[in-house]
């Protein structure tokens, strides 16, 4: 079952289920993933209202996997027109901000992108990552 077919926004809820999400990615053939614009092969192993998380390999070095987590504002309602999603947006924005810093601190580079602000953090990795990597990958909860 490819990346393609499966409803992805459901995000892991633990260490072992983001890891056997990589490694289920990490092992599709790179003909089943989207190219990006420099010839790397991606996937999108989660994407939600705030981020996206992606696997990327590139042909000439398939043994290398980097992931990259995407943190950005959210679109849709203006927030005027919703006062509790206003309310909670601040909030919601600084657990993002913490879960880079999570990342930062497990090695990761940090780089803000394009006019939108967009936050990315990116780690290159021999093989799968480690278990402390998949737990430091699992967004932060907004319930």
């Amino acid at each position: 079952m490819t990346g393609r077919n499966r409803d992805w926004n459901q995000m892991p809820d633990s260490a072992s289920a983001m890891l056997s999400r990589i490694k289920e990615f990490a092992e599709l053939p790179t003909n089943q993933a989207e190219v990006g614009s420099t010839g790397e092969r991606l996937s999108v192993l989660n994407r939600t209202d705030w981020l996206q998380i992606l696997l990327l390999r590139f042909p000439e070095n398939p043994e290398v996997l980097t992931i990259e987590v995407e943190v950005f504002m959210p679109s849709g309602p203006r927030p005027e027109s919703d006062s509790k999603r206003l309310k909670k947006m601040p909030l919601t924005m600084i657990a993002h901000m913490e879960y880079l810093i999570g990342l930062v601190d497990a090695g990761f580079s940090l780089d803000v992108s394009g006019e939108e602000c967009l936050w990315v953090a990116s780690k290159n990795f021999k093989g799968l990552p480690s278990s402390d990597i998949a737990q430091t990958l699992l967004p932060p909860s907004l319930e």
